[in-house]
């Protein structure tokens, strides 16, 4: 089976194109066709916050930032 044309963003087709590794899948939930393909990338540097939102269902005040 090849030439099957698919359709996606640019962004994924470039990570396809530079990524992919191992197997592919074809499937067919809903009626629709995905192709669930594994790609092997970089991982991204941590995030760090530089503040956070808490949160206390037991206190009448919610959500309170700090």
């Amino acid at each position: 089976m090849r030439r099957i044309t698919f359709t996606c963003s640019p962004e994924q087709a470039k990570l396809l194109a530079e990524c992919r590794k191992g197997e592919s899948d074809l499937v067919l939930r809903g009626g629709v066709f995905y192709l669930h393909a594994a790609c092997e990338i970089s991982e991204p540097a941590p995030y760090a916050p530089h503040g956070f939102l808490g949160a206390d269902p037991g206190l009448g005040n919610i959500a309170t930032t700090s």
